[in-house]
């Protein structure tokens, strides 16, 4: 219809991916019974910092699907189906998929690599990587008890957000793209871990809901910012408030005794930087 109307919009080629993705990834959660869950996590990964990369990366840059991407989206759908259909070769048909998401997915990043040089592959993304890659043991450790292991798991991911920083001073590779996908991750480990907590009954949903707001509208105002200024804004505020996060969630995973009150600070603290991205954006207006 795109092409028949001769309406083939921006906006258009970033929808219809992720309309895709929205679809597959809901049914493979929601197949958890008949789809190995770990499967589920690792596509659900992919997807996702595939998404926020092409969501990062300059306007003149464009990576336009082929085999292997449009194979992994077939194999998907396939495998979804033949799953909710009980059909024979289900089970061979997801780890076939499994298996062309990844490889689909280093043929991504390694063409982004070729067209973007060092901006978007360098060492401080991939210690930012790495980070993003230690939430899902974290929250396989913490589902089963194990909370040591999964506090040596947290004390990683923390070390690594300030290693990736020193790293992008250290090697001069600081870039738009990993400001942006550094606020990416530590809002997906944020998101991660009190999502988590809720559902495992060891928080109120509406405290989840309170943190929520103020990620989902720093996140906008960053980008709307990043549109009109051509740069991610940075603020002390912002690095502040996510750094007492950290020391917030650690203070939950331990019981301590006066976690509460440092929940409330984190959220006072998490809507300051809200307010300030706010005006720092009607500044620039």
């Amino acid at each position: 219809m795109a092409r028949k109307k001769n309406q083939i919009t921006d906006a258009g080629k970033l929808l219809d991916p992720i309309a895709d993705k929205i679809m597959v990834l809901s049914a493979l959660f929601l197949l958890y019974e008949k789809i190995p869950l770990w499967v589920s996590i690792v596509i659900a990964f992919r997807e996702i910092l595939l998404t926020a990369i092409r969501l990062r990366i300059k306007d003149n840059i464009v990576v336009p699907a082929n085999f292997l991407g449009k194979s992994k989206t077939v194999s998907q759908i396939a495998a979804v189906m033949f799953a909710l259909l009980d059909l024979p070769f289900a089970s061979a048909l997801v780890y076939v998929a499994l298996a062309i998401t990844i490889i689909s997915g280093t043929d991504y990043m390694i063409r982004i690599r070729k067209l973007t040089k060092n901006e978007v592959i360098n060492i401080p993304n991939g210690i930012t990587l790495l980070r993003l890659v230690l939430i899902i043991p974290l929250i396989y450790f913490l589902h089963k008890g194990s909370l040591t292991t999964a506090l040596i798991l947290f004390a990683l991911i923390a070390a690594s957000d300030k290693l990736d920083g020193v790293s992008a001073r250290m090697t001069n590779q600081i870039t738009e793209f990993g400001s942006g996908f550094d606020s990416f991750t530590d809002w997906t480990f944020i998101f991660a871990i009190f999502l988590y907590l809720v559902i495992a009954g060891q928080m109120d949903y509406l405290w989840a809901i309170l943190i929520v707001i103020p990620g989902i509208a720093n996140g906008i105002v960053k980008m709307a910012y990043a549109k009109r200024q051509k740069k991610v804004p940075v603020t002390t505020t912002a690095k502040l408030a996510v750094g007492f996060t950290y020391l917030t969630i650690f203070s939950i995973l331990i019981n301590f005794e006066y976690k509460e009150m440092l929940l409330a600070a984190m959220l006072f603290g998490l809507y300051l930087s809200m307010s300030v991205y706010l005006i720092k954006y009607s500044s620039a207006a």
